[in-house]
């Protein structure tokens, strides 16, 4: 199994040392480039949609909350009003408490006003429809209970304010504003938590790619390194030798990029450097023994 993996091994260093150089780096520096597009292309789709998921939380689920309140405020606060005017004995009191009525009428128009753009979903939508159906008809019980205490009828006006239909139109106006109280809430904390749990999903994958990018760079400059490094200090060696007139140099050729054909082109340089030497030797002395043969023949 090690000489299967060695032999693996070797095979893939042997396949990446004939891929020419410039192909090398834009393979390996392109790859870096796609994990860091795709991590940014994630990162800003995810933030996006924490963000819209925060915008829904600010803009919609919490105003509504609040507008919510505000009109069961408004409703109780009628309702108290309109009980305190059946006890009030003088025009002082009963001015007071209707102009508090008033008020709260206002307050729950306003806050309705505010509230009904920010019903989306047909369950609050229908209880929203509930609630003001029901208010609508308490305000219209109680100005005829105004309209009773006017007319000195206090006891008719008692009668109509605390009867059991009143009663169940209040709390039916009330119920269905903890329905759809409820269903906002919900939908606010199920924001809140998905824009969490993107956070921190977002979070997790962002820490692991970026190490992958890390350890990437780093096997990359190491295969980089074991691959160019050592044949490039092979053939330096090679040139040094030749420059200090040593012939005899020959560079073994372990690829088919840039450098394995800087070192055949070296390796061919060499030998035609000691054939052109090795003829210059032979002219040499071929003339040397001419020489010898001439003067041999003039003495």
């Amino acid at each position: 199994m090690a000489v299967d993996t060695g032999r693996e091994r070797d095979s893939a260093m042997s396949a990446i040392r004939n891929i020419p150089i410039a192909q090398k780096f834009v393979l390996a520096f392109g790859l870096v480039c796609l994990l860091c597009i795709g991590v940014g292309s994630y990162t800003f789709f995810a933030f996006h949609g924490i963000a819209k998921m925060n915008l829904e939380v600010s803009e919609s689920s919490f105003p509504a909350v609040v507008q919510l309140a505000e009109m069961r405020t408004a409703i109780d606060m009628t309702r108290r009003q309109d009980l305190a005017l059946l006890l009030c004995t003088s025009p002082a009191c009963v001015s007071s408490h209707h102009e508090a009525r008033l008020k709260a009428i206002a307050e729950y128009q306003a806050s309705s006003k505010l509230f009904e753009p920010l019903a989306g979903e047909a369950a609050e939508r229908a209880f929203f429809q509930t609630i003001s159906s029901k208010f609508a008809e308490y305000l219209e019980i109680s100005n005829r209970s105004s309209t009773l205490l006017e007319a000195g009828k206090i006891g008719d006006a008692v009668d109509l304010t605390t009867s059991e239909a009143t009663l169940a139109i209040v709390s039916q106006a009330l119920e269905a504003n903890n329905g759809v109280f409820d269903l906002k809430v919900k939908e606010g904390t199920a924001s809140a938590h998905g824009a969490t749990q993107s956070s921190s999903q977002a979070t997790w994958i962002n820490a692991a790619v970026t190490l992958l990018i890390v350890f990437l760079c780093a096997g990359i400059g190491w295969i980089l390194t074991s691959v160019i490094a050592p044949r490039l200090e092979v053939v330096r060696k090679a040139l040094e030798q030749m420059a200090e007139k040593d012939l005899t140099v020959h560079v073994v050729s372990t690829g088919t990029d840039e450098i394995g054909r800087l070192a055949d082109a070296l390796d061919i340089c060499a030998d035609s450097m000691r054939g052109v030497l090795q003829s210059v030797a032979q002219g040499a002395e071929t003339l040397s023994a001419a020489t010898t043969e001439m003067s041999a023949r003039s003495v």
